[in-house]
């Protein structure tokens, strides 16, 4: 049975469809051509079932309308929207870039992923002003057009701000879970800060390629949503954090208040490498006064456009140092000399411990000369003292940990500072605050109680120490802490040493020795890691040595047979039993050993290609009978084993034609499946299906078999079988026609009612039987034999194609007094024959 084209079943006035562009679960979507432009299209077609909804007319109209309205560069135009039958459409503009998420799966750039937030941020707040939501903002939506700008597309489920209307059954989930904000996932009331959320979902994605929150079902995702803190970016994408987070707060008002404040610090996030943690930052309606501090100046006025590229590649590096060398470059000159100068004593003192006295001076000077008059927010009394300075409001001494930081890493990052320390180095990088000193205490004990001990928790501790050493130099719980981490970093390193890991032990050595290179303890634990290393390449030398002298030993008959127990017969050359056997006989060309050996190869080659030919393994056989013959003198038997070889690959190579021929039958008969898979799961089509289906039913209950034309159970099925050739229904029911047709023939016939018959037989024959049965049955009939008398009163009417039960119609009363005197008569007729 040939298929029928599915897409040519579907007609659009004023469309012409060309293709399947995808299938979703409420619509279809097509690239079509529309005439009246002669222009290419993406015709969404919404499913049939949709319009069992008898407002969902008037709501799909309303709604598409309204959004064809929003005239955008990255929103998708929207050229036409209708009915026709039972099917409702839009017309749209055709994108032929592809979606967000096939990029997404290829790996995208930094600011290929800016990019594209921020001008979908500028579409939704153009959305947003005309007062409609998305509600469905997700990669899948996202597509590009030819000149590869992003497009916002499917507002299938947007709704207006002030209407309660939506594209959606009541009861039903609206929207995709993994891109619903919590306000969303809980049914409450949502702004366009929910698709900002969403934009936020798809940066994440953007960036390590998953969405945040998954799960097995809508349920668990949207709890998900509503509960579960915002993960963590990978330490390289650190510096994405803080937009992620303001993206993807569970609170609507520590979000960006719309799409245009989004965009601009994005853009202004792409020019500087830095952050704003204040989400009024870039707010039209904010009017705090801030004044720009040297971490952080940043001056953005109007900034919705692009940002050059050129100026800007250092971004795509994705490494914050560089970022952040590159700000300081611009920041430094503004840094005064005494400040770099005092600063410098402050870093270098707190590589050098023993130093007391200095760096307390230092630090005193820098809090009461230098922090205490930066800290433009907080009045500070011009007599405090270090003690007072020291006992500050938790506020306050955040900023000025703050200041304090913020100045110390452009001091480090400076190339011509030498005696800072590589602690001070990793230190600066990370820029760790300044904290209160138990805090810094209970951090440090927190990284070194942790189990397993690692390299990188100790690291850090004896940063954090650093920390709480240049707050208090004295401090005791702060000296056994530094002991502590130290001795555990000896420990390790001669653990790793006796462990031969000797990659690990140098690693936690290094640490101690660039920490303290005069530590007590160290030169002790490097002597006995040197030790354990001289005694490790002793032992491994002495090792090389005695396998050296165990292969000179060996003998080599053993070796001979060794290789013939593990199958090296004849290869490898210089590896195999025939050459140890062959080594023995140069030395002692009578040895019965070796001699008896070669005997056994050769009859061992005998059964294995023996053993191959009866399981017509040919190939194996071939290769195994070109070794024997290498083998001198020449065997006798090769001659028959190469002969039965040869019969045996000319059956394998006849069984492999045949087989590849059925492979070819299998590929095209799995290609029909896959081809007659992907046309019945088009919902257009089973819709067609299903209507012909109950007609036909309908059709075959009033016995319209074959009749009238155009309009019959027959006719019907067959349709079905060109929507779907393997339809069982429909063949059931031609088969049940059949069968209904020939027991009314069969009885017409057993009733002697020729004129009936011919009616049945009529019919069977539009089934389109053999002629064989056709005969069979019209020589029934022809056996029939009327009565002299009745033939007079009835002469028999050749039924013609048009004939029908209506036969029984008008003259019934007739009919039936005809048909008693017939049966009557024929009883007779029968009785004197038996005489």
């Amino acid at each position: 049975m040939v298929g029928i084209d599915l897409v040519s079943a579907i007609e659009i006035p004023g469309y012409k469809i060309l293709r399947t562009l995808g299938v979703g679960g409420q619509a279809t979507v097509y690239l079509a051509i529309q005439k009246g432009f002669d222009r290419e299209v993406a015709l969404k077609i919404m499913s049939p079932v949709l319009a069992a909804d008898p407002t969902f007319g008037e709501r799909f109209i309303r709604e598409a309308k309204i959004v064809a309205k929003l005239s955008h560069k990255s929103i998708v135009t929207v050229y036409d929207a209708g009915e026709s039958g039972n099917f409702y459409y839009l017309a749209m503009e055709y994108m032929p870039g592809g979606d967000l998420k096939d990029r997404i799966e290829k790996g995208m750039k930094a600011r290929e992923c800016l990019n594209i937030i921020s001008k979908l941020a500028i579409a939704l707040h153009f959305a947003h002003e005309k007062g409609y939501i998305h509600r469905d903002v997700k990669s899948e939506n996202i597509i590009f057009n030819e000149d590869g700008e992003p497009v916002l597309t499917d507002f299938g489920i947007a709704k207006a701000s002030n209407s309660s209307t939506q594209m959606t059954q009541t009861g039903k989930l609206i929207g995709t879970p993994e891109y619903m904000s919590p306000e969303q996932c809980r049914g409450k009331k949502v702004d366009g800060r929910t698709d900002l959320y969403s934009l936020g979902i798809i940066l994440f994605e953007m960036l390590t390629r998953k969405v945040p929150f998954t799960g097995d079902d809508s349920v668990s995702v949207c709890i998900q949503q509503v509960t579960k803190p915002i993960p963590k970016l990978p330490a390289r994408l650190k510096h994405f954090q803080w937009l992620v987070e303001l993206l993807l707060s569970k609170d609507v008002e520590q979000r960006f208040q719309s799409g245009k404040d989004l965009a601009k610090a994005v853009n202004a996030f792409k020019k500087t490498g830095q952050k704003t943690t204040d989400i009024g930052a870039y707010s039209e309606n904010h009017q705090t006064t801030r004044k720009a501090t040297e971490q952080s100046k940043t001056v953005v006025a109007d900034i919705i456009n692009e940002v050059d590229e050129g100026e800007n590649e250092f971004f795509d590096d994705l490494h914050t140092e560089k970022r952040v060398t590159h700000h300081l470059q611009n920041t430094k000159k503004g840094i005064s000399g005494v400040v770099t100068f005092i600063l410098l004593v402050i870093v270098a003192a707190g590589g050098y411990w023993t130093k007391d006295k200095w760096f307390e001076q230092a630090q005193s000077w820098v809090k009461s000369n230098v922090l205490a008059k930066k800290v433009e927010p907080v009045e500070l009394s011009a007599k405090a003292t270090d003690n007072e300075s020291n006992n500050l409001k938790p506020e306050i001494n955040e900023q000025l940990s703050e200041k304090a930081n913020n100045l110390k890493n452009e001091v480090i990052l400076d190339n011509s500072i030498e005696q800072v320390s590589e602690s001070d180095k990793i230190l600066s990088k990370s820029a760790v605050p300044i904290k209160d000193i138990n805090t810094l205490i209970a951090e440090a004990e927190g990284l070194i109680q942790n189990k397993p001990q690692t390299l990188n928790d100790i690291k850090q501790a004896l940063q954090v120490i650093i920390v709480a050493k240049s707050l208090e130099l004295e401090n005791i719980k702060v000296k056994r802490l530094y002991k502590k981490a130290m001795d555990i970093a000896l420990f390790q390193a001669v653990y790793f040493a006796k462990s031969n890991d000797m990659k690990q032990s140098d690693s936690w050595a290094n640490l101690v020795e660039t920490e303290q290179v005069d530590y007590d303890g160290l030169e002790e634990a490097l002597s006995e890691i040197d030790k354990i290393k001289k005694d490790f390449e002793l032992k491994k030398s002495v090792q090389i040595e005695q396998q050296r002298k165990i292969k000179i030993k060996e003998d080599l008959l053993l070796k001979a047979d060794l290789a013939f127990k593990q199958n090296r017969l004849s290869t490898p050359v210089n590896d195999s039993a025939v050459y140890y056997y062959n080594e023995v006989l140069k030395l002692e060309k009578d040895n019965q050993l070796a001699l008896a050996g070669i005997k056994n190869v050769k009859q061992s080659y005998v059964n294995k290609i023996t053993f191959a030919i009866d399981n017509k393994s040919y190939s194996k056989a071939r290769k195994l009978h070109q070794s024997y013959s290498l083998l001198l003198p020449a065997p006798s038997i090769l001659s028959q084993l190469s002969s039965k070889i040869s019969q045996g690959e000319k059956e394998v190579a006849d069984k492999e034609k045949e087989a590849k021929r059925l492979a070819q039958l299998a590929k095209r008969k799995k290609q029909a499946d896959v081809e007659y898979q992907n046309r019945m799961e088009d919902p257009m089509a089973k819709m067609q299906l299903l209507s012909i289906l109950n007609r036909a039913v309908e059709l075959e209950a009033l016995q319209q078999y074959v009749e009238p034309e155009g309009d019959n159970a027959l006719q019907k099925y067959r349709s079905a079988l060109l929507v779907d050739e393997r339809n069982q229904q429909a063949k059931q029911g031609i088969i049940e026609i059949e069968k209904n047709i020939i027991q009314n023939l069969t009885s017409a016939i057993s009733a002697l009612d020729k004129n009936l018959a011919l009616i049945w037989l009529n019919k069977l024959k539009r089934i389109e039987l053999d002629q064989i049965k056709i005969a069979s049955y019209q020589s029934s009939i022809d056996e029939i034999i009327l009565p002299a008398v009745i033939m007079e009163k009835t002469p028999v009417v050749e039924a013609d194609n048009n004939f029908d039960d209506d036969l029984k119609g008008s003259n019934s009363k007739e009919s039936k007094v005809e048909s008693s005197e017939i049966k009557d008569k024929t009883e007779v007729i029968e009785e004197d024959k038996n005489k």
